[in-house]
């Protein structure tokens, strides 16, 4: 049964005695829970509504009492919040969306940095920027003058390792905002409801409309793409063909006998024979499958591909060699994917199915991003006439 005591405090060498405290012993666990009074009638009069609850407790030993026994003593625990820190919680979302395949290695590393050969960190938005902001407040203490605070440092740019003060890109801003707002957004959300509402909204950046006319047209026609192949080795070719007519990313070009050798690599896809056409199941970013069809005629070319591997940065390097020899020095490889949905929109395939052959999640991404080249809405436009002409002679 339930044992009451009285709690009792020397001051110069006198005892004097204080409130009741109840120690409460059920099943599971054993309670100590002050009373605050100082009436004993009082505390008895608790302690035998307490002993009611143990009995029945004792009968039912998988049934929680304690909120029953809270409640006669009048008591309100105190909440445990250690899990409430900033930099706790950002790591604990990192490691669920790792776990649940939400986010790949290489997202983790941009979240958290890595370790270089003398074992020190390098890198990492949460690090980089939110680290001396955020890592040591409560979350629910977080107010706009730490948005004010992020903004700041964000202007303010970095030192260059030779002593410069630069910039941080518009990209970079993005990312770190983007990212932010994901973890904040994630903290109301989640079903332990850390936050009732987002302490404040921290915008995107918008780039300039006002770009340079090579940073407008991304698109590489096929008698361009040909030219820039020309100066380029017949393994880089093979290569460049596969972006441009697959749409695969630089980083999801990986299969399992290219990762083989590196256990840190994740296979980023396979391929196999689906009703006479070859399919190639990719995995993208945040861990979302999807199957791109690859015609016979570039077959050869992921052959040679897959048996004569390249480092990223060398493709990158040579891509854009040939790119310069050929007179079109403003292209980048990563313009091989907005050339291949460019192209699929010009030969009238229908946005859903470009959206899916993309893999982007919202078909404004593909129609903002990746069609709104001018010279591309043109040639749509003009292969629309020419399709309703033809339909009107028939």
């Amino acid at each position: 049964m339930s044992h009451l005591y009285r709690n009792r405090t020397y001051i110069n060498g006198q005892r004097y005695k204080g409130n009741y405290s109840i120690r409460v012993y059920l099943p599971k666990i054993k309670l100590t829970i002050p009373l605050h009074i100082d009436n004993e009638s009082k505390a008895k009069s608790i302690q035998t509504k307490v002993n009611e609850i143990e009995i029945d407790a004792n009968k039912y030993p998988d049934v929680d009492f304690k909120g029953k026994v809270f409640k006669e003593c009048n008591h309100r625990p105190k909440v445990e919040l250690i899990n409430y820190k900033f930099e706790d919680l950002f790591l604990r979302m990192v490691r669920i969306k790792s776990k649940d395949n939400i986010i790949g290695d290489r997202s983790k590393e941009m979240l958290l940095g890595k370790k270089n050969k003398e074992g020190i960190v390098v890198g990492g938005i949460y690090p980089m920027h939110l680290k001396k902001i955020f890592g040591n407040l409560d979350i629910r203490d977080i107010s706009p003058a730490h948005k004010d605070s992020l903004i700041d440092k964000l202007d303010k740019g970095f030192i260059t390792p030779s002593g410069k003060q630069k910039e941080y890109s518009i990209t970079s801003y993005n990312m770190v905002v983007r990212n932010l707002m994901s973890f904040l957004r994630w903290l109301v959300d989640e079903e332990n409801n850390y936050l009732e509402k987002l302490p404040f909204i921290l915008k995107e950046k918008r780039k300039p409309k006002n770009l340079p006319k090579e940073t407008q047209n991304n698109w590489i026609k096929p008698n361009v793409f040909k030219e820039i192949c020309s100066f380029a080795s017949p393994i880089d070719v093979a290569h460049f063909k596969v972006f441009y007519h697959t749409g695969l990313r630089l980083r999801e070009i990986r299969t399992q006998d290219r990762v083989k050798h590196s256990s840190s690599i994740k296979v980023c896809h396979s391929i196999k024979r689906v009703n006479n056409v070859w399919q190639i199941d990719v995995l993208g970013k945040g861990g979302k499958m999807a199957q791109i069809p690859l015609f016979d005629a570039i077959k050869p070319y992921y052959d040679t591909m897959i048996a004569n591997p390249r480092a990223s940065r060398t493709l990158s390097i040579n891509f854009k060699t040939a790119c310069r020899l050929a007179g079109y020095g403003h292209f980048k490889l990563r313009h091989l994917r907005s050339s291949f949905i460019s192209n699929l929109s010009i030969e009238n395939v229908p946005p859903i199915v470009i959206k899916h052959l993309s893999r982007h999640s919202d078909l404004k991404t593909t129609s903002t991003h990746y069609m709104g080249s001018d010279q591309v809405k043109w040639n749509i436009v003009e292969n629309w006439i020419k399709n309703s002409g033809q339909k009107g002679n028939n």
